[in-house]
């Protein structure tokens, strides 16, 4: 809430969905990267992530 009436609309910030919508996009991606270097073999039995 922003100062002012608190029955106006306008003093209040908007909520973003943005955040929510990149972490949705992100893990469809990374599934999508992992499962395209599982069948082309290109992950190294010596090479581990952190």
């Amino acid at each position: 809430l922003k100062k002012g009436d608190v029955r106006d609309p306008n003093n209040y910030r908007p909520i973003l969905i943005l955040p929510s919508i990149s972490k949705i996009f992100e893990k469809v991606i990374h599934k999508q990267i992992v499962q395209y270097f599982d069948i082309n073999g290109l992950f190294y039995s010596s090479q581990y992530g952190f």
